[in-house]
């Protein structure tokens, strides 16, 4: 289970910087992809702070709970909602 979160870790931190990057080349379309880039890479980054958090005592169960209601899935559709580049 560690690897896995390593390998988490390290996509995160690649899409950051491939985000980082497209954000300030020239064109609309790249400004538009670091957009979304980004927010895949928050998502990520949120799912990895649950596990965190899931250590201490007072809020492990409470993010269990939350992890339980919402899946990945449903994390992602919103988050491409908010972030539509499409107005």
């Amino acid at each position: 289970m560690k690897d896995y979160w390593n390998q988490l870790d390290v996509l995160a931190i690649i899409l950051f910087f491939v985000g980082f990057i497209l954000r300030f080349l020239p064109s609309s379309e790249c400004f538009c992809a670091a957009r979304l880039i980004f927010s895949i890479d928050l998502t990520i980054w949120f799912i990895r702070s649950m596990a965190i958090f899931a250590a201490i005592k007072r809020l492990g169960p409470k993010l269990v709970m939350i992890g339980e209601m919402v899946d990945f899935s449903s994390l992602t559709k919103i988050n491409k909602q908010t972030n539509s580049c499409f107005f």
